[in-house]
């Protein structure tokens, strides 16, 4: 079995970086949210404006630039156990 996991920029994301970027501004990313889809791998789409069905939204323990590649921002959030019993199907 070959699983791709991916992301994509949503169009609201888009305007939201082009315009930090028009005015020279950092983009702020300080949370992240999980869904398990609703129990299916849904298809992610630029108009969404909300997970499918999220179950948790936390802060950052860390946001970088990829050192082997930097053209991809590495978000990464702990989620303790005790928050557990279901599949991150969405992010």
């Amino acid at each position: 079995m070959s699983a791709k996991f991916y992301t994509l920029l949503t169009d609201i994301g888009a305007a939201k970086l082009a315009s930090a970027t028009a005015l020279g501004i950092p983009l702020k990313i300080t949370h992240m949210a999980v869904g398990d889809g609703g129990g299916v791998l849904p298809t992610p789409s630029a108009q969404q404006t909300a997970l499918v069905a999220e179950r948790r939204r936390a802060a950052l323990n860390m946001l970088y630039i990829d050192p082997q590649n930097n053209s991809q921002i590495i978000a990464e959030q702990v989620i303790p156990e005790t928050e557990g019993g279901w599949w991150i199907r969405e992010v």
